[in-house]
């Protein structure tokens, strides 16, 4: 006679209590055991393909989304041109919103894509919605999409035609008109491209449990570690996260290596901190993080016992002209990130820069857009 066995984990659908209610439903109605085991089997096989655009061929497995697909609704209006995206550009700077908190609030909400699971992104507006809005990565956030609503509130009321912009759309398009008013006023003319389409998502389209997995522990883009960095991370370094969130961007080292220099650039510091702020000119699009990171004229110190922070000092004087941190110095001490820094550093490397910065800045604006890929 053959003995049954059993694990733990089988034992624990007869004996926990919920468990075992939910056995005894499907026990009772194989019915609903076959559409929960089918609901289940499909989101298993399809989670990691990101929103229904992505998905290809005639047949609709489901004719609606599902939470865990992250839908967006569709548009019912038109939307905007260029003439209209010129005139919001002017609207947006003329808000009172500096150019390095629109800055940070696009890629923000950009920054959340994982090319893993095609989750995160901007497309959604998800960053004005919770649980993004309230995480402490995004507190700077909150003023800055209060004041982009008033300009789509303003657009939207006056708009001919059935035009209509969403939240969404506003938050990159406002990054980029602050990036070409940056770029101009350290000497680059620049066209920051821009693809307009994005609509908004509801809070109740949007599955909290799930978005909280997407909050950072640290993100070397906007120079932040959770305060429970040291528990969590069991050794990890911060640059070593840094490293993996530039992989889950899809971006290779020279994109990596412009897109934060362009950042520090801007100062789009979570918490607005000088901590790899290597200029006099912050928010201007200048090349001074590479020119001061790779300088012979810096000694970098430790400011405290884990290594985390960092002081430049002068070697001559002993003066501490800047403060970093590992996320900012690893492209210094990294022998393949400093190669593309010392290029970007060079004499004609601001120009270079600036074209360089612009495309990895499209990239990751674009990354989650596939209604225009597909």
């Amino acid at each position: 006679m053959n003995a049954l066995m059993m694990m733990t984990t089988d034992i624990a659908l007869k004996v926990d209590p919920e468990y075992r209610a939910v056995c005894e439903k499907f026990l009772n109605d194989f019915d609903a055991f076959t559409q929960a085991f089918s609901k289940a089997w499909y989101k298993l096989t399809h989670r990691d393909m990101g929103p229904r655009e992505r998905y290809l061929g005639a047949e609709k497995v489901n004719e609606n989304d599902l939470l865990w697909q992250d839908p967006i609704p569709v548009a019912d209006y038109a939307v905007i041109d260029a003439a209209d995206i010129t005139a919001l550009k002017k609207s947006i700077l003329a808000s009172g919103v500096s150019a390095s908190d629109l800055v940070y609030t696009a890629f923000s909400a950009a920054v959340t894509h994982r090319s893993s699971d095609k989750r995160g992104g901007a497309n959604g507006g998800r960053l004005a919605l919770a649980p993004q809005k309230d995480w402490a990565v995004n507190r700077r956030t909150v003023p800055v999409i209060a004041a982009l609503r008033k300009v789509m509130e303003g657009f939207n009321g006056q708009a001919a035609g059935g035009k209509h912009v969403s939240l969404a759309d506003l938050i990159v398009l406002g990054g980029c008109a602050a990036l070409e008013k940056a770029a101009a006023d350290a000497g680059v003319t620049t066209e920051v491209p821009f693809t307009p389409g994005r609509r908004d998502t509801t809070q109740e389209l949007t599955d909290i449990e799930m978005f909280t997995w997407l909050k950072p522990v640290a993100d070397g883009f906007r120079n932040y570690l959770d305060k429970g960095f040291s528990e969590i991370s069991q050794g990890v370094s911060p640059e070593e996260i840094f490293l993996d969130k530039a992989h889950l961007l899809s971006l290779t080292s020279p994109e990596w290596v412009a897109l934060t220099g362009g950042l520090r650039a801007m100062n789009a510091n979570h918490d607005g901190s000088p901590y790899g702020i290597f200029t006099d000119r912050a928010g201007v699009l200048t090349n001074d993080f590479f020119t001061v990171l790779t300088s012979t004229e810096y000694d970098w110190k430790k400011a405290d016992e884990k290594g985390m922070t960092f002081s430049l000092e002068n070697r001559e004087t002993g003066e501490s002209r800047f403060v970093a941190t590992r996320s900012d110095l690893v492209f210094g001490s990294n022998s393949q990130l400093r190669a593309v820094a010392e290029v970007f550093a060079g004499s004609d490397g601001h120009k270079r820069f600036v074209k360089a910065f612009v495309k990895a800045w499209d990239k990751v604006m674009m990354l989650d857009r596939y209604d225009v890929k597909i």
